[in-house]
């Protein structure tokens, strides 16, 4: 049982927690739109062909006691391999994306082929600017963070069973 959602948003949401949100495709955040995902909250992708492009905002920030998960459908399946599921992609004209006491895991897959990049990690910055913290990415796929001219922030955050880099960083610091 799962809700699901659908591939674009036209208008500011928040997604409460309860029942698991399952997003089937590459969802994509509007530029000048804000999703805002509440403590304990858990997004579930179908398959290695769904993630997230952010190109408005993402607010995700949970609690010790309830964090936002980020995961495949099926997680608990164990012939789940990471790149199960795309990553979250924060785009140039992304603004002020928050994470906080997040759990992103089996995630990295490429987008088609292996040419495309704009995936292919856990996290994928490119030229915009997150804020990612207390947090924990594990079992996936390719770098946890990969930050392409970008000046984020990474704090107190734990990559744990990455087969490449925790954190890539191409260009800027």
């Amino acid at each position: 049982n799962a809700i699901v959602l659908p591939n674009s948003v036209s208008k500011n949401i928040t997604l409460g927690a309860g029942m698991p949100y399952l997003i089937t495709g590459v969802a994509v955040i509007p530029e000048n739109i804000t999703v805002t995902l509440s403590p304990g909250v858990v997004m579930e992708f179908q398959s290695n062909w769904a993630g997230i492009q952010v190109d408005g905002s993402l607010k995700a920030v949970g609690t010790p006691e309830l964090p936002i998960l980020f995961r495949p459908l099926q997680y608990d399946n164990p012939a789940i391999l990471p790149g199960a599921w795309l990553g979250l992609h924060f785009t140039p004209t992304s603004k002020s994306s928050e994470l906080e006491y997040v759990d992103i895991s089996y995630a990295g897959a490429f987008y088609g082929n292996f040419q495309n990049t704009d995936f292919s990690s856990a996290i994928k910055v490119d030229q915009s600017v997150i804020s990612l913290k207390n947090s924990v990415l594990k079992n996936n796929d390719k770098h946890g963070v990969w930050l392409v001219n970008s000046p984020s922030i990474i704090d107190g955050v734990q990559f744990l069973d990455q087969p490449a880099k925790g954190v890539y960083v191409q260009g800027n610091t």
